[in-house]
Formats: C-alpha cells, sequence, structure tokens
C-alpha cells in the first residue's frame, strides 16, 4: 500500500515539475535561442544579412523596411500580450554599398523573454548567455543583481570584435521578464582604434 501510495505521489509531482519548467505558450523554448544564439556567436556579423540570419533563427521573421544606407531591422513576434511583447526578438542591420552592391550586416539582437517565476528565468538567462561568449564566471554571477553589462574583445574572422551584453530583469504583473541586448563591433574597421 506504501509503495502504490509512493508511486501515485511521484506521478502527480511529474505533471507539475513538466508545467513549471515548459516556456509560456508562443514562446521558444530557452533550448532553442541557446542553440540559435551560439550559431550566431559563431558567424561573422558583418556577413549575417537578412537571408543568412533566416537559416540561423527558427522562427519566422517579419518587418523588413529596407532603404539603401541605413539601419533597418526584422523582428520575431512569438508571444505579443495587449501590446507587451513577452517573447519576440529584434535584430539590426546596418545597410551599406560595396561595389555597386546593397550589403547587410548584422550589429545588434534583442531578446526578450518571460516566465512564471524568476528562478526560471534566471535558469533560461544563463542557458541563454552560455552560448553567447561570456565566460562561466561572469556567467555565475547573472542573477544577483537585475541589472548587467558585460563586454568581452575576442579575434574572430581575422579581425577583433568587441561583443557587448546588456541584461535586464524585471516583474510586470505576474510575469518575469529577461531583456537582452547583444551587439558586436568590429574593433579593426575604419573608426576604430587598434
Amino acid at each position: 500500500m506504501r509503495r502504490a501510495l509512493g508511486a501515485i505521489f511521484l506521478l502527480c509531482l511529474v505533471p507539475i515539475q513538466l508545467c513549471a519548467a515548459a516556456p509560456l505558450e508562443g514562446c521558444l523554448t530557452e533550448s532553442e535561442i541557446a542553440s540559435a544564439a551560439g550559431k550566431l556567436a559563431q558567424e561573422d556579423w558583418n556577413t549575417v544579412s537578412l537571408t543568412k540570419l533566416r537559416t540561423i533563427w527558427p522562427t519566422e521573421l517579419s518587418g523588413l523596411n529596407c532603404e539603401a544606407d541605413v539601419c533597418h531591422s526584422v523582428w520575431s513576434m512569438d508571444r505579443i500580450i495587449f501590446g507587451k511583447c513577452e517573447c519576440c526578438e529584434t535584430f539590426a542591420f546596418s545597410i551599406g554599398r560595396s561595389t555597386g552592391t546593397r550589403t547587410e550586416q548584422l550589429d545588434e539582437v534583442v531578446f526578450n523573454y518571460s516566465m512564471p517565476e524568476r528562478d526560471q528565468l534566471l535558469s533560461a538567462a544563463k542557458k541563454i548567455l552560455g552560448n553567447t561568449g561570456i565566460t562561466d564566471a561572469e556567467l555565475a554571477t547573472i542573477g544577483r543583481t537585475n541589472d548587467r553589462h558585460f563586454d568581452w574583445i575576442k579575434t574572430s574572422h581575422n579581425r577583433r570584435e568587441l561583443s557587448s551584453l546588456e541584461l535586464r530583469f524585471s516583474q510586470r504583473g505576474q510575469l518575469w521578464h529577461l531583456f537582452i541586448n547583444w551587439g558586436r563591433n568590429d574593433l579593426d574597421s575604419a573608426g576604430h582604434s587598434q
């Protein structure tokens, strides 16, 4: 009888644990975002066009507004409630001209992600950010405060790149929200000191 009650108790707990870790309806899982972020981290952002980004990002991207020599952006609106983005990503590009051909270059990515509990969101943030290039020591500090900034320089694709991440946790209503702004700059191009 005890074993039967114990088994029933365990079966009752399993769905609760699975539901607690599940993303909100319409949101990607943190694993899907982390995987795509890891692919972006490996790319030379100077060559990431909208076409290339669409092969990396797991959801549809829309909102393209192309005009020569101006920045434009696209976004994935996975979960918008009452006009507020609870889960979505925005990708900002610079548009240029090279030998008469328009070029697109990824400059910045903004992630918005929401979960019911701060601990769940903290775990999701660490999973997502673990693939961007910040160190394990910096990753361990995430969640100590609601706002963090990280910078690092690495050599990639034969150039030095400065990566920066702005991270913010906030609570609105019943949900905790994560905001990440991730940018990369080529330090060896014109206008940057070497």
